[in-house]
């Protein structure tokens, strides 16, 4: 959906301060990982519109699910939710809700990141060795923490779909949540986009 260049500057100019930084920092560290090579040009572009339609689409308050939920399917992304406008002019967003994982994986240690003490070591290693970060560590707490109680509230046998690309986070992030789901019963189905638009366009 294309926005008036005057109501695009209206939503940057009510964005919170905190928000914004965070966006950036996810814009120069994109940026970083392109020039590194660790991103391919389609994906720094996919990251990019992910971006965009995380501003357009702000997220719901943290969703739990229970057992009496009418979940068609559960969709676990890594980044912004780009799947949710998409689900929602199908409008299947209320049986097929998303959990989405603000992290990188490409930086900081992962070791028991299932755990408080694992999450705490990983945030002051990119408290004290990312510049500007400070302020965000305690923010980025609180999201993994959000992640972890989404997913292991998810209703048992309800279909799990997890959206990966082929860089080293979200690959990163997949062996994570399977990790998470390993003594789980739900049929789980991976969705490499890299290797789908690949298939797709040649």
């Amino acid at each position: 959906m294309d926005l008036p260049i005057e109501e695009l500057k209206k939503i940057v100019k009510d964005l919170p301060e905190r928000e914004v930084r965070s966006y950036l920092y996810h814009i120069l560290l994109s940026t970083s990982l392109l020039e590194c090579k660790e991103y391919t040009a389609v994906e720094f572009s996919n990251h990019m519109k992910e971006i965009y339609n995380h501003i357009l689409y702000p997220e719901d308050p943290i969703t739990t699910f229970n057992s009496e939920g009418n979940y068609q399917k559960v969709h676990i992304t890594f980044g912004y939710q780009y799947l949710k406008p998409i689900l929602k002019e199908m409008g299947i967003h209320e049986v097929e809700p998303i959990i989405s994982i603000h992290d990188n994986f490409a930086v900081a240690p992962i070791n028991k990141l299932q755990n408080e003490d694992g999450q705490k070591t990983r945030y002051e290693w990119i408290k004290n060795n990312l510049r500007g970060f400070k302020e965000e560590a305690d923010e980025y707490i609180e999201e993994i923490q959000k992640a972890l109680i989404q997913i292991h509230s998810i209703p048992k046998d309800v279909p799990i779909t997890i959206w990966v690309c082929d860089n080293a986070h979200e690959q990163t992030g997949l062996l994570f949540v399977l990790f998470l789901l390993r003594e789980r019963t739900n049929p789980i189905t991976i969705f490499n986009t890299a290797k789908l638009y690949s298939e797709l366009f040649k």
